[in-house]
């Protein structure tokens, strides 16, 4: 779910640090304690580094996402809320433009727990591996995840996955999301052309215990390791 874009509505981009309300917001439980965010880059004026910390406390010495000039680069951040249930961002030199999207919540009130595996590849669209050999264009695939490579194949809500695209044709984003839901407005991962460029990916399951996978623009090649699941309990 997308909480923050700062190109909208004409809006200008992040020079020094903004705080962002997460705890309560679009779904997210109000007794949130930290969440799992894609944050993405876009239209950087000079190299800089974004940080993301919880709001309230100072600015730690520490980078999330990394940036030259006119890059359009995203990360997967696992941060813990501060103040009023918030988070702090902010840009060390220049401006960005700045998308947040919030994927992952981790609250006292959760059922869930964290099993991590040995990284097992799930999806290679070169090969054939979870899906039909063939490049990813704009139609959405679906890869099963539950039962996949020794999953278990009941009680796995979600999973977190590396996620790679290779080498597209065309600049592009690919968005990850649950099976037999519609396309959000948000992105994983964010490429120009003929870039390999990985992500980490934190997805629910959808229908038939798998995952749908969309890219924006001409056609690319998808690779996914499995590192981890969360299971009831």
């Amino acid at each position: 779910t997308r909480l923050l874009d700062t190109r909208d509505n004409g809006g200008a981009p992040l020079s020094g640090s903004l705080d962002l309300v997460i705890a309560g917001i679009k779904g997210v439980p109000a007794d949130t304690t930290a969440v799992a965010l894609n944050v993405t880059v876009t239209q950087p004026t000079e190299a800089a580094f974004l940080t993301v910390w919880p709001a309230g406390e100072a600015l730690p010495y520490a980078s999330n996402l990394n940036m030259v000039r006119g890059q359009t680069v995203a990360n997967m951040v696992i941060a813990r809320l501060g103040a009023g249930g918030a988070v702090s961002i902010a840009v060390n030199a220049g401006a960005t433009h700045v998308v947040v999207d919030v994927v992952g919540a981790f609250s006292p009130s959760a059922t869930d727990r964290f099993v991590a595996v040995t990284p097992r590849r799930v999806l290679d669209t070169r090969d054939g591996t979870g899906t039909p050999a063939a490049r990813t264009g704009r139609t959405p695939i679906s890869v099963a995840m539950a039962g996949a490579r020794g999953l278990p194949r009941t009680g796995i809500d979600a999973v977190l996955l590396n996620l790679t695209a290779v080498s597209p044709d065309a600049e592009t984003h690919v968005t990850a999301y649950p099976s037999g839901t519609p396309v959000p407005l948000a992105s994983n991962l964010n490429l120009g052309a003929r870039q390999v460029v990985p992500n980490l990916v934190l997805c629910t399951l959808g229908a038939e215990g798998a995952i749908s996978l969309r890219n924006n623009s001409g056609s690319v090649d998808l690779v996914g390791d499995v590192v981890g699941y969360f299971a009831p309990g």
